[in-house]
């Protein structure tokens, strides 16, 4: 099957699929197991839904046939530069840790040349294709701007248009600039609704970054590349910087549903949900008092998985950024996480048991060693199981089969290509 067949909207549909997407709330794709990717437009519930089972077995199949360090490797979101993956740099530790993502920035995309040339060697040293992305928002957060000799629109000035045809069509355009480079992914957008004008927003107030923030959304999607609804729970309480300190969030349980919880119960319900939602790394005492969000049970699968129905990929903030450090030595040390390996595995493992599926802030080779054995040591003391390995696992292989990085073919078994070859069976091996 082609690659069109799971994505919903295609090409000179688009403007008008917002229009018909900004009404679509009413059935949870996301709830379904991402059924907006699975079928197209005027297929038969039945069709879908049997397209569905298919879909789902297939996926259960392709990750029994993996070994746990390549369904642990899935889970991680790398970030590495060329220093710190001895002898050969990034294609190195791809082909070492097989991770499932990889996080890349400005300087590493500082010419049209080297950003091809480092996505291509991505690709080429993973079995599995591997996600990778920037957090390309535009304005100050703009990542190609180098590489590409050009600028993309802040969103606040998007949002300020109130116009989402043409929120649509910046979204397009920024997925065709990320494809250009060989990126597949892109950490945005915000969602946040901040009332301070960062320049990252999209307005302040739900409707409006609902309205505009989707639209963009949906442009980059229907175009080929993967959204992220980021900073969930939502960081429009504060003016404060996680990467720097630990916001808290002083609203009450009832303020943020009706506030910052709005957008991502409307794009998640959408016809086309995101890809990725990414946590992040605040307080918020009215749900949980006593844990950072992003490795809060009670708000990734309390209220992200079982009260929004989201069953999408949930990808973390970075873990070594200060707010967790400052968190985890009681505002002492705020690079402690950065640099205290054994803690950064530790908290990999809190956010798995939260319900995240990824896990962003391995920047190279000895933080992802640590945070891998980190994860199978939490299986070996029974801190964590394999099947909720397995869960993320098949969020991530799923996602990638409908956004097309992965073909699916249900009648036959996953090729062995997708594999590790030291875990292929002797028959396969080249």
């Amino acid at each position: 099957m082609s690659k069109r067949f799971f994505r919903r909207w295609h090409g000179a549909l688009g403007l008008l699929a917002v229009a018909v997407w900004l009404a679509g709330c009413g059935s949870n794709a996301a709830s379904s197991g991402h059924l907006s990717g699975v079928g197209g437009s005027g297929t038969h519930p039945a069709q879908v839904l049997s397209q569905q089972n298919l879909l789902d077995a297939y996926v259960r199949r392709f990750v029994s046939g993996m070994s746990l360090d390549d369904r642990i490797g899935q889970m991680i979101y790398a970030q590495i530069y060329n220093p710190s993956c001895p002898p050969d740099g990034i294609p190195g530790c791809i082909r070492q840790f097989h991770p499932g993502g990889m996080i890349v920035y400005q300087d590493q995309l500082d010419t049209f040349a080297d950003a091809k040339l480092l996505t291509s060697e991505v690709q080429a040293n993973s079995p599995i294709p591997v996600l990778i992305g920037t957090d390309n928002e535009g304005g100050a957060e703009d990542r190609l701007v180098n590489a590409l000799n050009k600028h993309h629109p802040a969103a606040f000035d998007i949002g300020a248009t109130n116009d989402p045809a043409y929120a649509y069509q910046q979204g397009t355009e920024m997925a065709q600039d990320c494809l250009s480079v060989g990126l597949n992914t892109n950490l945005a957008p915000v969602v946040d609704i901040n009332p301070y004008g960062t320049g990252r927003d999209f307005g302040t107030t739900p409707a409006q970054v609902i309205k505009m923030a989707g639209a963009w959304m949906q442009g980059l999607q229907d175009h080929g590349v993967i959204a992220a609804l980021k900073h969930f729970p939502g960081l429009g309480g504060t003016n404060l910087d996680p990467h720097s300190t630990l916001p808290t969030i002083n609203k009450t349980r009832q303020q943020i549903e009706d506030f910052d919880l709005a957008p991502y119960r409307a794009l998640i319900n959408s016809n086309d949900p995101p890809g990725l939602v990414m946590s992040t790394d605040i307080m918020v005492p009215s749900i949980d008092p006593s844990m950072i969000a992003e490795l809060s049970y009670p708000i990734i699968t309390g209220i992200l998985r079982n009260e929004l129905h989201y069953d999408g990929v949930v990808i973390t903030d970075a873990l070594y950024m200060d707010g967790i450090g400052l968190f985890f030595t009681n505002g002492k040390d705020p690079k402690a996480a950065r640099f205290d390996y054994q803690l950064l595995g530790h908290i990999g493992v809190l956010a798995i048991k939260a319900g995240d599926d990824m896990l962003l802030g391995t920047y190279n080779e000895a933080t992802m060693q640590a945070m891998v054995d980190a994860i199978k040591n939490a299986i070996k003391t029974g801190d964590l199981t394999e099947a909720r390995i397995n869960q993320s696992v098949e969020r991530i292989i799923r996602l990638k089969i409908q956004r097309g990085l992965l073909p699916f073919t249900p009648y036959t078994p996953p090729a062995p290509q997708y594999f590790a070859a030291a875990q292929m069976p002797v028959a396969h091996r080249g």
